[in-house]
């Protein structure tokens, strides 16, 4: 009995102790970021973009994700094809790959260097990426 007893106890302690690292980091940073950013003011024209730009990118990308994402499942599921192990296997790769390697990727097709950028340079479409498409929001 008393060993359930000092159980239980050590488990309240420990979930406890985890609960308020999880809330010290979350609302910790934030309150270290109003703090240095001087407090909670209007927003700025600038801000206003950046929220702006942010909302537009993330429902253009979930839009481009989803109507790729839900034919590639439809046929994977039903249809058996050669590689298709191997293909399930590549897409799974974003769950075991670290954000920064995924980041750096990324900016290695589409950043302003990358491969997608200098083949619109070949066309004549210099800085097509980021003035032509980021100024449609």
């Amino acid at each position: 009995m008393a060993g359930s007893v000092i159980a239980i106890s050590l488990r309240l302690i420990f979930g406890g102790a985890v609960i308020t690292a999880l809330l010290t980091f979350s609302f910790g940073t934030a309150a270290v970021v109003a703090l240095r950013g001087h407090g909670f003011g209007p927003l700025l024209p600038t801000d206003l973009s950046a929220i702006r730009f942010t909302l537009w990118q993330a429902l253009v990308s979930a839009f481009l994700s989803v109507s790729v994402a839900i034919p590639v499942a439809r046929a994977l599921s039903r249809q058996s094809f050669f590689g298709r192990r191997a293909l399930i296997t590549l897409l799974g790769a974003p769950f075991i790959l670290p954000v920064l390697v995924g980041v750096l990727g990324l900016l290695s097709v589409f950043g302003r260097s990358g491969w997608i950028s200098e083949l619109l340079l070949f066309f004549g479409l210099e800085g097509f990426l980021f003035t032509v498409l980021l100024g449609l929001f």
